[in-house]
């Protein structure tokens, strides 16, 4: 039974499709072949920064998984269970300090790489404070729905501010 799409999936295939039959009416490769980069970017409608972004986590990921796959493949003992439980092990053990180094730094810049990118959003979100109750005592006589009403002209109000402020640094 052949593996489901999610939607994500779905749109790149279409992608490619409508690429490769541009190329078939044109007869010619819309973009040179020894382009590769550029030609799986503008078929899948990705950046080519990003196209080279996957394929390097791609290589890191691939290089990890076969480290293991061969340790435990150069002593491969059939199905038993507990053989390969033990082989398992026995791969994690034999990877060295320098092989988790590496893991880890890389994982750090893909950390480091998101922060630069979505770290704005949490410096902005993080100044909103929004107050349920106002501890006056000249509001106590107010209706909740009045309370309500004017608590989200001040959360808007607020909003706008720090939108306009941020975007005036």
């Amino acid at each position: 039974m052949p593996k489901p799409f999610k939607n994500s999936a779905r749109e790149i295939v279409l992608k490619v499709h409508a690429f490769c039959e541009r190329e078939k009416a044109n007869q010619a490769p819309l973009i040179r072949l020894d382009q590769v980069r550029a030609r799986v970017a503008a078929m899948t409608g990705m950046s080519e920064k990003t196209m080279s972004r996957i394929t390097k986590e791609g290589e890191v990921a691939a290089s990890t998984s076969q480290k293991l796959k061969s340790r435990v493949a150069s002593n491969n003992v059939g199905q038993e269970a507990g053989n390969i439980v033990k082989l398992t092990e026995e791969a994690f053990s034999s990877i060295t300090p320098q092989d988790w180094q590496k893991q880890r730094e890389h994982v750090k810049h893909l950390e480091d790489k998101f922060y630069e990118r979505d770290g704005c959003m949490d410096n902005i979100t993080d100044k909103f404070i929004i107050e349920l109750r106002n501890d006056s005592s000249t509001d106590s006589d107010t209706s909740d729905d009045a309370y309500a009403s004017d608590s989200l002209e001040s959360f808007l109000s607020t909003i706008i501010t720090v939108s306009k402020n941020e975007i005036n640094k």
